[in-house]
């Protein structure tokens, strides 16, 4: 039946204003119809264009509320949980005037979704429980009762506890057994988590094992509850130290287990993490976990804190990191809608340390002038992989045609990863067709030539050319040297730094301070402490300075095999995608190893903190200091051959 909710207005209007109010009460209509289709893009505009439409008679009044109301819920169907509680909050203050009871009771059930979503649990369980005080209605009390039970797991422990159990109690098993089942299975697995989040993880896997048996056992079939309870007793198996179990839970969800039909893996350059941070009470051993849902675009719609390690005071900044993630569009076209609504995701906070690329000024230089300013050197360059690129790649020559000067920033970063030659060549084709300066010819032609360094052979001995400038001569040099210093060649490494040493002030150049650097802790690793101390100092950089100017740290035996994927992830035919973060000691030893993002949770944990333990890299001098680089970051990717 269609709400009319302009009637009102239009006996007080004048003559027009029927008309007016009749288009009105038709678009209105139009929303509704689109917001019950599940067309929450067209039904936002729709709302939008009415709200804004309204006279200023109606402003004010329940119609406007109403309005508000229903742009509000289409807003954080859309995922954009500030701007529904933007359009609501001054629906309060509207309803508490007219006294419609009914209407506030839904306008703060949505509130406390909005703040729910976004990870602020104290907040959504305030307006949620302001709804539950004002409801009148026994028929809503189950309805209002679950989401402040949900919101006060994490803030409220006690109260959680007894509103759960309330629930179990007053649960009466309806006509339809399968549907009843799955009902009772959700209190329960909410009375679990009441549990597991206090720290009785042993109690809440019995909730959880109680949980499954009343939605229907395990089996092959699998439903969002199925998935949803699952999950829950593989994160209590896990907090519990049985991992055995852990993983048979996590294959029993099909999490990682789909192929080209689930969620793959999120966009690296766009996958940021919190920083471990006093500000945000966060330490490197903090955990939380989400379930999240994804767009088939890739956005993640919405971050549901399943447990955390400080419940009530972290979830926030998590779920503010994970909405900002993205996955790849195309694999999310390729994704069946079931899977793309339930992911989960287990996140740790990370030491957040972006190192300057010593040649990014000269990249800078070289296509500014081209007035390519697509692609940000800076997070993309330390975060983007080969795939990430490549993608970028694509889009931007849809955008801007296949000799566009705006592909040279994305060329330059893929020629970093190119044995070939390929990409840093088409860089120089697109470049040369431009009226090029002296100066920008010589950055081509050095970034030319550190491609084929990179490449070994000839080209680690070949010397700058007379006509560079030089500061590009030396940028060249450095770069020579960090090569030879990765194939073990620090002998012939240290002079190239040298000279480049000599020929600037490393207190204000940057290549000088970068060499000085590189000196440093060559001097370190042959035992001269003395000779490493004297070029430290002479940088004028705090240790935590030298971390962002210095090169990334040079691996000795930092690799992974086929041994190091997990049997049993075979077994089960279980892929995934972990980050590793870990810290590098200035002896070169990986110190404190942890996942910090995996995807499923807990199956590649373990084998990885093992394998990342065991890697080693060159010495890195920071004098006074145990500690090297702080907040390395590593992503892995488990395929097995023939499955995706």
């Amino acid at each position: 039946m269609s709400r009319h909710i302009f009637a009102a207005a239009a006996v007080i209007c004048v003559a027009a204003a029927p008309v007016e109010a009749q288009t009105l009460q038709q678009r209105y209509d139009a929303a509704e119809a689109a917001l019950a289709a599940g067309e929450y893009e067209k039904a936002s505009t729709l709302f939008a264009d009415v709200l804004a439409r309204m006279s200023k008679t109606q402003r004010g009044s329940p119609a406007e509320a109403d309005v508000r109301q229903r742009l509000g819920e289409t807003d954080i169907a859309l995922g954009r949980m500030e701007s529904g509680l933007a359009t609501l909050t001054p629906v309060i203050a509207i309803y508490e005037k007219a006294k419609a009871t009914s209407a506030l009771v839904d306008a703060h059930s949505l509130i406390g979704r909005a703040h729910e979503k976004l990870g602020e649990m104290r907040q959504a369980a305030e307006s949620y429980q302001a709804a539950f005080d004002l409801n009148t209605d026994p028929a809503r009390i189950q309805a209002l009762s679950i989401p402040l039970a949900r919101a006060l797991v994490f803030t409220d422990a006690a109260r959680a506890r007894r509103m759960a159990d309330a629930m179990l109690k007053d649960f009466k098993s309806g006509e339809d057994k399968r549907r009843s089942g799955e009902l009772l299975g959700e209190f329960q697995m909410l009375r679990g988590r009441v549990e597991l989040n206090a720290g009785n993880h042993k109690e809440a896997l019995e909730w959880f094992k109680t949980a499954a048996k009343s939605a229907g056992g395990i089996g092959s079939r699998v439903s969002l509850s199925d998935i949803a309870v699952r999950s829950d007793l593989a994160l209590a198996s896990f907090l519990t130290g049985d991992l055995d179990k852990a993983f048979y839970y996590i294959a029993m969800t099909g999490a990682g287990r789909m192929g080209g039909k689930g969620p793959q893996f999120p966009d690296g350059s766009a996958l940021t993490l919190p920083d471990c941070s006093p500000a945000f009470n966060l330490g490197p051993d903090d955990l939380v976990v989400l379930d999240i849902a994804l767009s088939d675009d890739g956005r993640v719609l919405s971050a549901a804190p399943v447990y955390s390690s400080k419940p009530g005071e972290i979830e926030a900044v998590f779920v503010k990191a994970a909405r900002s993630w993205l996955w790849s569009a195309e694999e999310m076209q390729k994704t069946e809608p079931f899977w793309r609504i339930s992911t989960r995701v287990a996140v740790r906070c990370t030491f957040n340390t972006e190192r300057r690329w010593i040649g990014d000024a000269f990249m800078r230089e070289l296509v500014g002038e081209t007035k390519a300013q697509t692609i940000a050197f800076g997070p993309m360059a330390a975060k983007a992989d080969t795939e990430t690129l490549r993608r970028e790649l694509a889009r931007l020559e849809a955008a801007t045609g296949p000799d566009s000067p705006a592909l040279v920033p994305v060329l330059t970063r893929l020629a970093e990863k190119d044995d070939e030659g390929v990409y840093v060549e088409r860089a120089r084709q697109i470049m040369e067709a431009s009226d090029l300066s002296p100066r920008r010819r010589a950055i081509l032609d050095a970034l030319v030539a550190r491609n084929r360094v990179q490449r070994g052979g000839e080209a680690l001995q070949r010397q700058p050319d007379a006509n560079w400038p030089s500061d590009v001569a030396d940028w060249f040099r450095v770069e020579q040297a960090l090569e030879l210093e990765k194939r073990r060649r620090s002998d012939r490494a240290e002079p190239l730094y040298a000279e480049v040493f000599r020929r600037g002030d490393p207190k204000t150049d940057t290549l000088a301070q970068f060499a000085a650097l590189r000196l440093a802790s060559i001097a370190y690793d042959r035992k001269a402490q003395e000779q490493a101390s004297g070029f430290l100092a002479a940088t004028g950089l705090r240790p935590d300075q030298c971390a962002l100017l210095d090169a990334a740290p040079i691996g000795r035996n930092n690799w992974v095999t086929a041994d190091d994927y997990p049997q049993a992830a075979v077994n089960w035919g279980a892929e995934g995608y972990i980050v590793m973060g870990y810290d590098i000691a200035v002896d070169g030893k990986v110190k404190t190893p942890r996942v910090v993002f995996a995807y499923p949770p807990f199956v590649f944990e373990d084998t990885m903190e093992a394998v990342v333990g065991r890697w080693r890299f060159k010495p890195i001098y920071r004098e006074g200091e145990q500690i090297g680089c702080t907040g390395a970051r590593q992503t892995f990717r488990f395929f097995i051959p023939g499955k995706s």
